[in-house]
């Protein structure tokens, strides 16, 4: 790409040819980034088919409201139907919803990643022209921002890239959560790293679950509350897919051990670090229209964000994997935020409201810590409803149950055994409903 200094023509743009990314292997460039002259969008939305859904995150609603949105996690095939092939289902395939961030930024930021689009794409060029950037800045050239409005932002540009040169994402995670007082809030489609080495800053290349717990340890006013998928997915049938079935268990494994962290549970006992740390899922449960029976799926969290403390937000495309924030494998862009005028903390609070209720939304601003013991117990309750198919408060599903093999694990292990996924029967899990009963009780 070059920007020229002809006005009648002012971008010009040539296909990369295919050669170029052969070597790249199962990495991939994972950024999502659109610029419109000083506005641009990050996130983690894809540019693709089935990421479109609302805060209702309807399981049922006719091909007329959704389109080639459709999206069902049990036949991926029928991604894409007719409105006919939809009425014909008779409910039978309720479509998996969609929980993701973006995010507008208007300004200096917004050159800041046309640069960085820039070089990336003149980094497969034979050729390089000092004017593909000089004439950019250019465009830049104007009034300062007004340093007095109440609307203004500190925010700056993070990337993985560059053969493991660039691996800023992870060092800005790891220092904004080195400074958490109060509240970390994290929702990320994966938490993966060695569930061997975790802990060991040396050979760990994902300190992310590390950071935390440490910081849990450092700072006794801390809570952290994190929303993952109920299941990650990779490619592949989720009861056939090796790797599905791998990250699963790495996942599972991590938590585990940031549950069961020495220093964290010598602290604060095993009672505590529950209620210090809680992992939690979406799922949603809803009638079907055409056969009045009750159905549910999991809300596939794809968003990758964290909000420290109500003053600070990350966002964009980095997963909390290895393959996202160690800066030679998969490329990712990311944007950090600071404000102290109560917008972060209004945004904090719509995510609440939508997983959590809004009665827990008012909790939290009350009294944190029982917050932290009523999130738990009402995802705990919330998964025996998701399971039985009848209706949840809010959405949110306890992930997992620290130290022993978890309900959760259990119920999965169980799907994957049958050949299904969890939520494609209309009818409730005989074999689990004693068993989440039972733990429900305890």
């Amino acid at each position: 790409m070059k920007l020229s200094k002809n006005s009648a023509n002012p971008i010009q743009v040539k296909l990369v040819a295919r050669n170029i990314v052969q070597h790249l292997g199962i990495w991939t460039s994972h950024q999502k980034i659109l610029v419109c002259d000083d506005v641009s969008y990050i996130g983690g939305l894809d540019m693709t088919y089935g990421r479109f859904d609302t805060n209702e995150h309807p399981l049922f609603a006719t091909t007329s409201e959704f389109g080639s949105q459709w999206y069902n996690r049990v036949n991926p095939a029928l991604n894409i139907i007719t409105e006919a092939q939809y009425n014909n289902s008779k409910g039978t395939l309720p479509r998996q919803p969609w929980h993701d961030i973006h995010c507008r930024l208007k300004g200096n930021i917004s050159f800041d990643i046309t640069k960085h689009f820039l070089r990336r794409w003149n980094d497969n060029k034979p050729t390089k022209e000092e004017d593909d950037i000089n004439a950019l800045i250019r465009t830049s050239e104007g009034p300062a921002d007004d340093a007095d409005s109440e609307d203004k932002w500190t925010s700056q540009l993070f990337l993985s890239y560059e053969k493991g040169r660039l691996k800023s994402i992870h060092e800005e995670y790891l220092t904004a959560i080195g400074r958490a007082k109060e509240f970390i809030y994290i929702e990320n489609q994966f938490l993966i790293t060695d569930p061997d080495h975790w802990s060991d800053n040396k050979n760990s290349r994902n300190k992310v679950p590390k950071a935390i717990v440490d910081r849990l340890v450092a700072c006794e006013q801390l809570k952290v509350v994190i929303v993952i998928p109920f299941v990650p997915e990779s490619n592949g049938p989720l009861d056939e897919s090796f790797i599905n079935k791998a990250l699963l268990d790495i996942q599972c494994k991590i938590i585990q051990n940031m549950h069961s962290y020495k220093p964290l549970v010598e602290k604060y006992g095993v009672e505590g670090v529950k209620n210090k740390l809680v992992f939690v899922s979406l799922g949603k449960t809803e009638q079907s229209p055409h056969d009045g029976k009750w159905y549910s799926n999991m809300i596939y969290v794809h968003s990758k964000l964290m909000i420290v403390d109500d003053e600070y937000v990350i966002v964009g495309s980095a997963n909390l994997n290895e393959r996202s924030l160690d800066g030679d494998r998969d490329n990712e862009i990311c944007v950090s935020m600071y404000n102290q005028s109560e917008q972060i903390k209004k945004f904090r609070n719509d995510l609440f409201v939508e997983h959590f209720g809004s009665e827990l939304a008012m909790l939290y601003d009350r009294d944190r810590s029982d917050f932290m013991v009523r999130l738990s117990e009402r995802a705990m309750l919330n998964l025996y409803l998701f399971v039985q198919k009848s209706p949840l408060v809010g959405n949110v599903i306890l992930h997992d149950k620290p130290h022993e093999m978890s309900v959760v694990e259990q119920i999965k292990a169980f799907a994957l055994r049958r050949h299904l996924y969890l939520v494609t029967s209309p009818e409730p899990i005989e074999d689990t409903r004693e068993l989440i009963q039972m733990n429900i009780e305890k």
